[in-house]
């Protein structure tokens, strides 16, 4: 029986992970009574596709490398100007990959594409995640649907930044796309399920409905049972969505959202890992997208859960030892830490509300706890100088014994975010130095974050101590890996 409704992640999602945008759909469609079919794209694809050498490096690339998967498939866009082609190779070979393997997996994914199509052309409509690479991926799919001649309703949702994008992407894609949801889809979704025909071009979300629908898992984990990503697939969950502190002045999380941090009930995300658990073992999760907050700990101590769960979690730098030690009641937790700097000067130009004690003290405690952690710096912030990068030296000359930086970023002026708003201040400027993907978005000064671009600022780049912060940073790791048993 044909499902009415089909909703596709495609590649290059993580196929290691669950999509919860796929999951969460599924779990509001069934609710409200519609049959739906799961389309694990992502995951087929990387079955079908991988293997090791060439091609586990380029998918690694294209999961990775913003851009990277837009260069090898935008030959398959409709309307594709071969005359930029030029570009395009240029593009990929300074991101060290071979055009052969390029095309090899283009050809795979042409396949890939057709395939998906025909599974699920006929439902009365589609719905295309659209977020972690896969924007193009998914658009090239709608386009499929339509040159097959497929009459359904075909809706994208993800995260875009901003609505001047999301728009943007309606204006060229509109012959192919129906619907695009602007924000969080559990207030649209049950409408556009309704009627799909009343619903129309770009459509602001919501989430008043935040936490009643929460997915099963079971069939994205029976969907990777006895393939060779079982031993690694970690199942998504969502405690949080959006960020309690909201005020570090280079994210953009809440741009996106309602504005608010929420959360679902700590029971339902203990009760949801047990299942998962018990039904196909051994428990390995991810809390997606924000910091976890202090009071997920304590529930975990109130509630009384013990298990011995891998997951994986963001957390603020608040968190005390006494927090830790409840959180690690539920398993063998690997977290990432919001640090981004160890100079108090550059913590407070950022708003991070941390200090560089508060930073150093919470890596000590997971140190000391046998907790698996990674954080990283953040440099070329627009509000950064010299006395910053100075106290970041001096930090990093002779550093506390904790575990290093496992890598740099430089900081992004994004859409939504504060910076983004007071950008004229510090002179922000883009440049599109390569055109090749046009046909995919227009090159225009919001939709940077989409497309290969040069920003600047007048904030003067100091490439020379961002090299020498990068080499003692090396060096530090390079004791602490020494300092490990072999």
């Amino acid at each position: 029986m044909t499902p009415y409704a089909s909703i596709a992640s495609l590649p290059f999602f993580n196929a290691s992970a669950g999509c919860y945008p796929l999951e969460l759909l599924a779990a509001i469609t069934r609710h409200e009574g519609f049959d739906v079919w799961p389309e694990y794209s992502y995951i087929d694809f990387a079955l079908e596709y991988l293997a090791p050498g060439e091609a586990a490096h380029l998918y690694y690339q294209c999961a990775n490398v913003p851009n990277v998967a837009d260069a090898v498939l935008c030959p398959l866009l409709s309307g594709w100007d071969e005359r930029r082609d030029r570009e395009r190779l240029s593009f990929l070979a300074r991101n060290g990959i071979d055009a052969g393997a390029a095309d090899r997996l283009l050809t795979a994914f042409d396949r890939h594409l057709d395939a998906v199509a025909d599974r699920i052309g006929a439902s009365r409509i589609v719905a295309l995640t659209a977020t972690h690479y896969q924007l193009l991926p998914s658009l090239l799919l709608a386009q499929r649907l339509r040159r097959a001649g497929s009459a359904a309703r075909v809706a994208v949702g993800g995260y875009f930044g901003s609505l001047a994008t999301a728009r943007d992407i309606m204006v060229e894609h509109g012959g192919c796309l129906d619907i695009l949801v602007y924000g969080e889809a559990e207030d649209v979704w049950p409408r556009i399920l309704a009627d799909p025909d009343g619903v129309h071009g770009v459509v602001r979300g919501g989430s008043t409905s935040f936490g009643r629908h929460l997915p099963t898992h079971d069939e994205v984990l029976d969907k990777v049972a006895g393939t060779w990503l079982a031993d690694k697939f970690v199942v998504s969950l969502e405690h949080t969505r959006g960020c309690y502190w909201d005020v570090c002045d280079f994210c953009n999380f809440n741009a996106g959202y309602d504005g608010i941090m929420k959360k679902v009930p700590s029971q339902d995300i203990f009760d949801s890992m047990a299942a998962a658990a018990r039904t196909h073992g051994p428990g390995r999760f991810q809390f997606i997208d924000t910091a976890l907050p202090r009071s997920f700990g304590r529930d975990v101590e109130d509630h009384g859960v013990e298990a011995d769960y891998e997951f994986f979690a963001e957390l603020r730098a608040e968190w005390s030892r006494r927090d830790l030690e409840r959180l690690s009641h539920l398993g063998r937790p690997t977290l990432q830490i919001g640090i981004e700097a160890v100079s108090d000067d550059y913590l407070r130009a950022m708003k991070k509300n941390a200090t560089v004690e508060q930073n150093i003290a919470v890596l000590r405690h997971c140190r000391d706890l046998g907790i698996e952690v990674k954080w990283g710096l953040m440099i070329g912030h627009p509000y950064e100088t010299e006395a910053m990068l100075a106290e970041t030296l001096r930090f990093l000359q002779d550093p506390p014994d904790v575990v290093p930086p496992a890598y740099i970023t430089m900081c992004e002026i994004r859409p939504g975010s504060v910076l983004w708003r007071d950008r004229d201040s510090f002179g922000f400027d883009v440049r599109f130095p390569t055109r090749f993907l046009d046909h995919f978005l227009a090159p225009r000064l919001e939709n940077c974050n989409f497309l290969p671009a040069v920003v600047s600022t007048r904030h003067e780049p100091r490439s020379v101590t961002y090299r020498e912060i990068s080499r003692l940073v090396d060096e530090w790791r390079l004791r602490d890996r020494a300092r490990q048993p072999a």
